[in-house]
């Protein structure tokens, strides 16, 4: 019998599943969090601040890649910290080679990636909240280990119920991720497949002011062409700000939200590159470095107000990326997670949803990862430079201590 696994971003979901049931309503399962307390002094990095460049670099590469594969004329919103803690919960259950094919992939050991998140994310400061929590499903012949629940609660802080599957899981994980999300993401899951047997489950939710916002009369109607040559008309928001980007084939700004913990980062292609040209250019060394080196210069900015809804299922995506044994029932090794009397553990989704909306006041955004697992400054004195996002280009949330990108997209024509 096959197993499944999915996940959830900006809210993330691991699922081992077992049979197909609808959703309905119901009640919570039981909370075991009582039973694997985090453990103090787990947490290696006490701030952000400490989290090594390269490794910064490691998971802003992870999120080019996947976005990457994910990009094309759609606009394409993802969170890598979404997916990084979904995938990460669930990689502390690999083992042999379906666990050095994750660690290759993220570009850190499980060991490194455990410590960064800790550290990187915030529970809830006010703008940006996290969440994690593993289901599994209460039966016999499913033996699931303490010590990957342990592990996950030391790291990630995550909530673990037990409770027979049904139709009432599917209702709970909805309200749990809608709750997570302040509502942005009111639904991930349209069933709970009748084999699944665990959903290990990431929400995140940004509801950030910008520390300048844009006047009212400063908005007014613009042309965007998108990279087939039409247009259409937009609201822009017109700024300036002092935080100028110049890479090799992109240009951009950086704009603040309220207390600069995070930043808003739009970069646009060279007149004559696409953005596919664009984001093959970036590497997460290079994207990391640029953030880094950002000059005082005044830069004019026009911004298109806009916002984006985005799904996806990775399980397409991530075996090119080299996360390949975890999806082959007869190759993936997650004895970790624990045993089950129907066949060995593997995942079969991987779901990914996102929001985001940026306006005059600010920016709202959230996501969802779900895994399903199944059996068997200052001023210059040159010219103002311009950066007028009329055209296609790429965007970013970053967290400015640790610098991981927390959003990640193309924005390909304005919706909102």
């Amino acid at each position: 019998m096959k197993k499944k696994l999915t996940a959830l971003a900006l809210t993330g979901a691991l699922t081992l599943s077992l049979a197909l049931t609808a959703c309905g309503g119901g009640t919570a399962g039981a909370d075991l969090t009582a039973g694997v307390d985090p453990a103090p002094g787990a947490h290696s990095y006490t701030n952000a601040e400490e989290i090594p460049t390269a490794d910064v670099a490691a998971m802003t590469g992870f999120g080019l890649d996947l976005l990457r594969r994910c990009a094309g004329e759609e606009n394409v919103l993802l969170s890598p910290a979404s997916v990084l803690s979904a995938l990460g919960m669930t990689a502390n259950g690999a083992k042999g080679e379906t666990l050095a094919q994750f660690e290759e992939a993220f570009g850190l050991s499980m060991d490194e990636l455990n410590k960064v998140l800790s550290a990187a994310l915030p529970e809830d400061d006010g703008v940006f909240s996290r969440a994690n929590a593993i289901w599994f499903n209460d039966r016999d012949g499913l033996a699931v280990n303490h010590d990957f629940l342990q592990a996950n609660a030391d790291w990630y802080g995550a909530g673990i119920y037990s409770e027979p599957f049904g139709a009432d899981t599917c209702d709970e994980i909805n309200r749990w991720v809608s709750d997570k999300t302040k509502g942005m993401i009111p639904k991930i899951l349209d069933q709970v497949p009748g084999d699944a047997v665990m959903y290990l489950v990431n929400a995140l939710a940004f509801d950030g002011e910008w520390s300048d916002p844009y006047p009212a009369e400063n908005t007014v109607p613009g042309t965007f062409t998108r990279e087939d040559g039409t247009t259409q008309t937009v609201d822009f928001m017109h700024g300036e700000e002092y935080a100028y980007l110049d890479g090799e084939k992109v240009t951009g700004f950086l704009k603040d939200y309220k207390d600069s913990s995070y930043s808003f980062v739009a970069l646009l292609p060279n007149r004559g590159v696409s953005v596919g040209e664009a984001l093959d250019s970036l590497t997460g060394e290079s994207l990391t470095a640029l953030l880094d080196n950002v000059s005082g210069q005044e830069v004019i900015t026009a911004l298109p107000k806009f916002s984006v809804d985005f799904d996806a299922g990775l399980e397409q995506v991530l075996p090119a990326l080299g996360i390949v044994d975890a999806f082959d029932p007869s190759e993936a090794d997650f004895t970790g997670i624990g045993t089950s009397d129907a066949g060995p553990l593997f995942i079969s989704r991987v779901l990914h949803k996102t929001h985001l909306e940026v306006d005059e006041l600010g920016t709202k955004a959230a996501a969802a990862t779900v895994v399903e697992m199944t059996e068997g400054a200052m001023e210059m004195e040159e010219p103002p430079k311009e950066v007028i996002l009329d055209r296609p280009f790429l965007y970013a949330i970053v967290d400015r201590a640790s610098g991981l990108p927390l959003f990640l997209g193309t924005m390909m024509e304005i919706e909102g």
